[in-house]
């Protein structure tokens, strides 16, 4: 009897709790909706691996290999610029390094900005990356870029260094040390000992 009257007890306590808790229920599960859409909106742009072994290579062991590696970062369907190298190795943590690298960075209605250096490193984990060694970037309209290390901030769009470089146009030379390149507006800034070359004149001035 006691036993029969304590199983309806806890048979009827369970709609109970469902109504005191579906309240709070409904806001968790809108919670979760709300910062699902944020999520979405404001998400890292999205990495495409072409070959697909970029998982595994980070899944793997340092020192893993690939080979043809070509990575695509997408932002709503669109392009926005693309890895491509002939193999690539697993570095540290969630570090990638990849041999004679070519990054392409896409813009709307302007030329491509291509970049091509000996060697690089990418960090999975942000996708910036850093190429080294006879790096050369440059379109029609900015030129031709050359140093020996260059940064890719994918987040920010900007290309830099801090080392010294030279840029070739048709008409002039520019060199110095630190540069940053804004991939949006192509705007240029360079740090400091500027020196720009024409073919009848030279105008050099120095920064501290």
């Amino acid at each position: 009897m006691n036993r029969s009257g304590l199983h309806a007890q806890s048979g009827l306590s369970r709609p109970g709790w469902i109504r005191r808790h579906a309240k709070h229920l409904f806001l968790v599960l809108s919670f979760l909706v709300v910062a699902s859409v944020f999520w979405y909106l404001k998400r890292p742009h999205g990495l495409m691996a072409g070959n697909g072994g970029v998982a595994d290579l980070l899944a793997g062991h340092a020192g893993g290999l690939i080979t043809d590696l070509h990575v695509t970062q997408f932002d709503q369907q669109k392009t926005r610029w693309t890895l491509d190298a002939p193999s690539a190795q697993r570095g540290e943590e969630k570090q990638v390094i990849i041999h004679h690298p070519r990054l392409e960075l896409t813009l709307a209605g302007q030329e491509p900005v291509v970049i091509t250096a000996e060697g690089g490193v990418v960090d999975a984990s942000t996708g910036r990356m850093e190429f080294t060694g006879r790096v050369e970037a440059g379109d029609p309209a900015t030129g031709r870029l050359m140093t020996e290390q260059l940064r890719f901030d994918p987040e920010k769009r900007i290309l830099y260094t801090e080392q010294a470089f030279r840029l070739e146009r048709e008409n002039m030379r520019l060199e110095g040390h630190g540069l940053t390149l804004e991939q949006e507006t192509r705007k240029l800034k360079v740090d400091r000992h500027v020196k720009m070359i024409f073919p009848e004149a030279i105008l050099t001035t120095e920064q501290p």
